[in-house]
Formats: C-alpha cells, structure tokens, sequence
C-alpha cells in the first residue's frame, strides 16, 4: 500500500482568523468615519466663513444699537451699575464691529461653499479607498512605517479639505506604485500578526478610537453651527437668521428713539 505523499496540513488558531477578520473591519469603519469627520469639519469651517460674511455686520448693527441704549440709561439715571453696564456693552459693540470688519472681505461664499461640498461628493469614494489602503493602523508595530503612513494620510486629508481632485489622484497613483514597488510593510499590519493577545489589544484601541471620532462628528452636528450648517437648506437657515437680526435691529431702534437718544 502506497504512502502518501502529501504534505500534512499545517494547523491555524481559528481565533486569528476571526480576530483579523474583526480588525480590518473595524479599520475599513474608522477610515470611514474619519473621512466623515474631515468632510463635516471642512463644511463647518468653510460655512462658518459664509455665516460671518453673512451675519456679522447685522450683529455689530445691533450690538451698537445695545450699547447705545445701554449708555442712554446710564445718562439718564447717572448710576454706577448702569455705567458699568453701559461700557460693558460699548466693549462688545467695538468686538462685534472688529469681527463686521474683518468679514467684509470673505475668502468663502455661499457659491464657494458648495463648489467645496460638490468637489468632496465627487472625490469621496475615492478618498475612502485611499484611506484604507494607507491608513496608519495597517502598519502594525512597524513604527517607521506607521509615522511614513500618517505623514501621508497627512497629505490626503489636506488634499480632500481642499476639494483638490488632481493632488488626490496623485496621491492615490504614488500610493499604488510604492505598493507594487513592495514599498509597503508584506509581513505586518492586519494580515501579519500572530499574537493573539496583540490583536485584542489593536481591536480595543481601534475600537475606542471609532467610538471617539464618532463622538466628535454626532457633536460638531449637534452644535448650533453644525444645525445650521447641515440643515436640510442652509441657505434659508440663514436667511431666517438674517430676517430675526433685522427686526431685533428694528425694536432696539425704536426703543432708542423712544428714549431720546440718537441713531
């Protein structure tokens, strides 16, 4: 009876398989969560710009109009409280103009704003694929290779906050030719560690690391800019907000001229 030639099966902690397989998920949902959060936090700067070009000089309007009033009861009345109260509001008139000022010359439109939001739509797969690729998390315990992939990540991020589609795709091609060059690590990352109490380790830190990207991004969308920002029509949000200002600017003018002072 002939013997068998092939060669014996080599045996494999099934728990590795399972523990690397919940890695690379949870990092393919921390690169995208993290794509998210530089998308919501681009949006928020860039909308935060069109917002004070917007709103700022209504609000040193009224806040003069505040700190006239304010120095028109303290006239009349020659209280110490009132004076205080008066400067007071004198200092923030001189912020709130400071603030008009500085807007008048926005470097952000509305029309500029959703050029940015359009541009990032179109790039986002595309950012998303590359942040999976690069993300520093598959590096492993390769600290050169981890700081070389978060130097680059660097580089993709300010790229896609940029709405930059040609830096992007360069990006994405000099990646690809480092990975077929073998410029990346083949033994680490994911696929390459075999220390199961490693691997737990990487899930947990990975895993509170998606949670706390996720915390920022429920924040900065709960925040009054963020509802503004991402209401279902930001232009009318702002336009409503506008519209309060106007008759908020409207009664403090009648209330001045009632009192005798001057507009």
């Amino acid at each position: 009876m002939g013997v068998s030639s092939s060669s014996p099966e080599i045996w494999a902690d099934p728990t590795l398989k399972i523990l690397r397989a919940e890695l690379a998920a949870l990092t393919e949902s921390l690169a995208e969560a993290e794509a998210e959060l530089v998308t919501v936090t681009t949006e928020l700067d860039a909308f935060s710009r069109v917002q004070m070009a917007r709103l700022a000089p209504l609000y040193a309007e009224l806040d003069e109009l505040v700190a006239r009033l304010a120095e028109r009861t303290a006239q009349l009345s020659g209280d110490s409280g009132d004076k205080y109260l008066a400067q007071d509001a004198r200092d923030k008139a001189g912020q709130s103009a400071r603030d008009a000022e500085a807007a008048a010359y926005p470097d952000m439109t509305a029309e500029r704003l959703q050029q940015l939001r359009t541009a990032q739509r179109s790039l986002r797969d595309l950012y998303r694929e590359l942040a999976r690729s690069c993300h520093p998390d598959l590096a492993g315990e390769d600290g050169a290779e981890r700081r070389r992939r978060e130097n680059f990540m660097a580089r993709v991020n300010a790229a896609y906050a940029a709405g930059d589609g040609a830096a992007l795709r360069a990006l994405a091609q000099a990646w690809a030719s480092r990975e077929s060059a073998g410029g990346g690590p083949s033994t680490r990352g994911i696929g390459g560690d075999t220390d199961v109490r490693k691997l737990r380790e990487r899930i947990r830190l990975v895993r509170a690391r998606l949670g706390g990207v996720r915390t920022q991004i429920a924040a900065l969308r709960a925040a009054p800019l963020g509802q503004l920002c991402f209401a279902d029509d930001p232009q009318a949000a702002l336009d409503e907000a506008a519209k309060l200002l106007h008759a908020q600017i409207s009664e403090h003018r009648a209330a001045l001229v009632r009192r005798g002072g001057s507009l």
